[in-house]
C-alpha cells in the first residue's frame, strides 16, 4: 500500500524598507553665501521713475544670489517690458534653461535691457550660472561670471 505524505506549504513575507540618501548641497545653496535680494523694485517693470535705492554687491564670479519675498522668486526670464524697469536704467534677465535637478549647475547668459535700447540678444551678454538647490520655484541661486555695474543696472525678478 502507498506510504501517505503530507505536505506543509510556508509563507514567506519580504518587507522592504525604503531608504533615503541624502545629496549633500553645495556651498552655494548655503543661506550664508548667498545674497537675498528681497526688494520689490526688482519686480517692477513700471517705467521711469525707479531708480536702484538698494545698491548690492555682486562680485563677479564671487557672489551667488536668490530672489526672495517682494522681489520675486526668480530671475526674470524675458525681457522686461520698458526701459528704466527693475529699479535701474538696464534691467538683467536671461532666458536660459534653469537646472531641473537637485545640485545640478548650469550655464546661463544674461541679458540687458537698456533704457534707450531693445531687447536684443547681444546688448549687455553676460555669462553666469545657475544652481538648483531645492524643488521649489525659488531654489534656484544665480551667479554672474562678469561685473556689473549696479548703481545703473540691477537683476531683475518675478513671480
Amino acid at each position: 500500500p502507498p506510504t501517505p505524505t503530507t505536505t506543509t506549504t510556508t509563507q514567506t513575507t519580504t518587507t522592504t524598507i525604503p531608504t533615503t540618501t541624502s545629496i549633500p548641497l553645495p556651498p552655494q545653496c548655503s543661506s550664508s553665501a548667498t545674497l537675498n535680494l528681497t526688494k520689490s523694485w526688482r519686480n517692477n517693470y513700471s517705467g521711469p521713475n525707479l531708480r536702484n535705492d538698494d545698491i548690492d554687491i555682486l562680485l563677479p564670479g564671487v557672489t551667488w544670489f536668490r530672489f526672495t519675498g517682494a522681489a520675486g522668486n526668480q530671475l526674470r526670464n524675458s525681457c522686461p517690458p520698458s526701459g528704466y524697469s527693475c529699479g535701474s536704467y538696464g534691467g538683467y534677465w536671461s532666458d536660459s534653461p534653469l537646472p531641473t535637478q537637485i545640485v545640478e549647475t548650469v550655464n546661463i547668459t544674461f541679458y540687458e535691457k537698456c533704457s534707450a535700447g531693445s531687447c536684443d540678444d547681444n546688448n549687455g551678454a553676460q555669462r553666469g550660472r545657475a544652481t538648483r538647490c531645492s524643488t521649489d520655484r525659488g531654489g534656484v541661486v544665480y551667479i554672474m561670471d562678469v561685473a556689473v555695474d549696479t548703481e545703473d543696472d540691477a537683476v531683475c525678478g518675478m513671480d
